[in-house]
């Protein structure tokens, strides 16, 4: 049985891309040796899956300067090397506490070296936001995918490493193949410098979300009787377009009175800014805000509202929730910007919108929430969509036969 070692700095299942790694490790553990390398703080453990916890960590104002070679990691990495010998080793994003060195470290030790990028973060210091123009409200707006150098400099101020371009580019020929979630995410890095880059689709279990039977606690927080619900489940910030969103519902209910959104994510201070926004009255009665959930709850909502919406104003690579909402044969209203378009078809299995165009935001979700054989035959499309071309299975099949067993 070859050994896999997976490095990861998140190895939660609380969605998003930290879960990835989570389900790689649990999907191989019957075909390979796994041991998981992690910064995560909170590890429940794996049967079948040996887990390494790092306690170094890098100070969040050292970020972009340490994690190419943090030598802390790296020399920990070393001794893990040398203990399991691994064939494979898989990174996942590796920017924050662990480092892009590890996996030259492995290189030079024989492994057959993989990389996944979730994010813009090897090229970026923060969200590609620069990427977009939200004066643009066309449908199909345009895209910067190069980064400039100025807006780098605002993004980064003070944490801004003028080496650390030069210094990743001189790691890459360490790393045999490198994935991006999405063509978007792709065409970000080959634009900037990078290269041999492939597109490798995040999959999902769809057994893992199928309905089951109601759950009381939840029951008592959201009255689902009579209401025409949108669900917004991921990070809140002004990027995933919660704010679009909330100017967008203050449309809908103006012609909806039974239009509720609801939001799982950590509140991070958007409560005020949506109250502003939409006023104390329609907050209190049209806005539901479960915090930060688990999966299990984020699957019985999913099951329970009518829309599921993705309004991000930046190139988000993937984003998870548009497979979870199609597994639970939900319709995707859908941001036009990064890889959302490549999963959610426009008017087939959901709508694909500029979600700077408030107006159209509001008038799709609207639709949507009025017209329910509408949304039953979008949602189904969406199902066998994600059945058939987002599967766990298709995309560790691709991984395990077309790279892996080429080692």
């Amino acid at each position: 049985m070859k050994k896999l070692l997976i490095i990861t700095d998140d190895f939660l299942d609380l969605g998003g891309a930290r879960s990835v790694a989570w389900q790689q490790a649990l999907a191989l553990r019957d075909k390979y040796s796994v041991t998981v390398f992690t910064a995560a703080d909170n590890v429940v453990q794996l049967d079948g899956v040996k887990i390494i916890q790092t306690k170094h960590r890098i100070p969040n104002k050292r970020r972009f300067k340490d994690n190419i070679c943090f030598k802390p990691v790296v020399r920990e990495f070393e001794h893990i090397l040398e203990e399991i010998n691994p064939d494979i080793v898989h990174g996942h994003n590796l920017h924050k506490h662990l480092s892009l060195a590890c996996l030259r470290q492995a290189k030079l030790k024989g492994a057959k070296t993989f990389l996944t990028l979730h994010d813009t973060m090897w090229l970026t210091y923060g969200k590609f936001i620069s990427a977009v123009n939200p004066r643009d409200l066309s449908n199909q707006p345009k895209v910067y995918y190069k980064i400039k150098l100025f807006n780098q400099l605002k993004q980064a101020r003070f944490k801004f490493n003028p080496f650390r371009k030069n210094k990743i580019l001189r790691l890459l020929p360490y790393i045999d193949q490198i994935f991006a979630v999405s063509d978007s995410l792709r065409k970000i890095y080959l634009s900037n410098g990078w290269s041999k880059i492939e597109t490798l689709y995040n999959g999902i279990d769809i057994s893992q979300w199928e309905k089951f039977s109601e759950i009381n606690i939840l029951n008592s927080k959201i009255n689902f009787n009579n209401k025409h619900t949108l669900f917004f489940a991921q990070r809140l910030s002004k990027e995933k377009g919660i704010i679009q969103l909330t100017k967008a519902m203050k449309q809908i209910i103006n012609k909806d009175p039974q239009a509720v959104l609801i939001i799982a994510g950590k509140e991070r201070g958007f409560k005020q800014i949506i109250t502003d926004i939409a006023t104390t009255e329609l907050f209190n009665k049209h806005f539901i805000f479960l915090g930060e959930v688990d999966r299990s709850t984020i699957k019985q909502v999913m099951h329970m509202v009518d829309v599921v919406v993705n309004p991000s104003i930046y190139p988000d690579p993937f984003n998870l929730v548009n497979i979870e909402a199609m597994a639970c044969a939900k319709p995707v209203v859908g941001t036009c910007f990064g890889g959302t378009h490549e999963i959610v078809l426009d008017k087939k299995t959901g709508f694909i919108i500029n979600p700077f165009n408030v107006n159209l935001l509001a008038e799709v979700c609207l639709k949507l929430l009025l017209d329910k054989s509408l949304r039953d035959k979008l949602g189904q499309q969406g199902f066998l969509r994600v059945r058939d071309e987002f599967s766990l299975n298709k995309q560790l099949d691709m991984l395990s036969l077309k790279f892996y067993l080429n080692t």
